[in-house]
């Protein structure tokens, strides 16, 4: 029997998938290697209070629509929803106390998610962050610019920027961040949940 729904994932409240080391290294830190990979009928999961770490394909090939990444999560790159097709809606959780990694190579490929609100703990978003996705609005809620890596295919011309009031030059300013090709910002603190 394929298991479609895996809900009560999110009472394994002692899963981190994290060695406690390598904070910054999905590859170093990981327990688990992808353990919801090619879990092909997969169409709901509820990700535990505490997780970690959630990076290298830990979805990748699943049939979920949304997620909502906990705030505990700071490793999330590199092929976490690769060809999740049915994929519209990743949220994550505002708080926590560890700097978010996110993107990298085949992160968002083959999803349906144009729209994407990154949480203001983002540290980090990994070359290849757009390569493969159909991701044309990004929300930033930091008012630093987190670091942002290029590469081949991220395409950042085609992407609509906005980040919070007062930020617009300081993100424009920073490295990498002013070939989006708008930069708007935006009331987070007004309009929380109409990002979506």
């Amino acid at each position: 029997m394929e298991i479609t729904n895996f809900d009560e994932f999110q009472y394994f409240v002692n899963y981190t998938n994290s060695n406690g080391r390598y904070l910054d290294s999905a590859n170093n830190n990981r327990i688990d290697s992808s353990p919801f990979q090619n879990c092909i009928n997969l169409k709901s999961i509820v990700l535990p209070p505490n997780i970690f770490n959630i990076a290298l394909s830990f979805l990748a090939n699943t049939k979920i629509s949304k997620i909502l990444i906990p705030k505990s999560v700071g490793l999330c790159d590199v092929a976490t929803f690769k060809n999740c097709v049915n994929l519209t809606s990743i949220v994550f959780e505002d708080g926590g106390d560890v700097p978010l990694y996110v993107g990298g190579d085949l992160w968002l490929e083959n999803t349906q998610v144009t729209i994407l609100v990154l949480p203001f703990k983002t540290y980090r978003i990994r070359g290849y962050w757009r390569r493969g996705s159909n991701l044309n609005t990004l929300y930033v809620k930091s008012t630093i610019p987190p670091i942002l890596e290029h590469g081949w295919g991220d395409n950042p011309d085609t992407c609509d920027l906005y980040v919070p009031i007062g930020c617009k030059e300081v993100y424009a300013s920073a490295t990498n961040w002013g070939s989006f090709r708008t930069i708007t910002e935006y009331d987070f603190d007004l309009n929380p949940n109409n990002v979506h």
